[in-house]
């Protein structure tokens, strides 16, 4: 597994979220502290979400030590409060934000097995670009294959004092989970 270019400018942890399987998945982490090149081990069981011990400067490598065919791993940046951690990336025509809130910070609702955490998806973009109803977004790098779309009102974002509308808030979802 490549590690992205793009990483946290601030310590961090990793999140591992296997899916689709129902062995132990297996995880070498190889990142710098503080310059030097340590390296761990993390294992997590059948869909379990697991955390790595160390606080990484970047990642410099990746690796599957039980990895099959037709499961995914989600590897997620977080902070010291298992919160994901964001960076913004440019994009063309308009410089937008992407942004997933999950863990302790997303939307719990109920469901027949218990409560269940709704991961939520937000884009916020100037004021200047044109939002509309029937839009769809195309995110990268990480989601290359997926189309988004807005799912909520578009909020806009105001300065302080002054109530200067800055930017549009707005929730999507992917086009494939949309029912229509």
């Amino acid at each position: 597994m490549l590690p992205t270019t793009t990483q946290p400018d601030i310590p961090f942890r990793l999140m591992i979220s296997p899916k689709g399987t129902t062995i132990v998945t297996g995880i070498k982490i190889t990142g710098l502290i503080n310059g030097v090149s340590k390296s761990e081990n993390v294992t997590c069981t059948a869909e379990e979400v697991s955390y790595s011990k160390n606080f990484y400067d970047s990642i410099t490598y990746l690796g599957s030590r039980s990895y099959f065919l037709g499961s995914t791993i989600n590897i997620t940046a977080i902070d010291d409060a298992y919160q994901p951690i964001y960076w913004r990336a440019t994009s063309d025509p308009y410089p937008c934000v992407f942004s997933t809130i999950n863990g302790l910070s997303a939307q719990i609702m109920p469901d027949p097995y218990g409560l269940l955490t709704n991961v939520g998806h937000y884009v916020r973009a100037p004021i200047k670009a044109p939002v509309y109803k029937n839009m769809e977004v195309l995110i990268s790098p990480g989601y290359e294959n997926e189309v988004w779309v807005p799912v909520s009102d578009f909020d806009k974002i105001c300065l302080p004092i002054s109530n200067i509308p800055i930017e549009w808030a707005f929730r999507v979802m992917s086009k494939a989970d949309v029912q229509t």
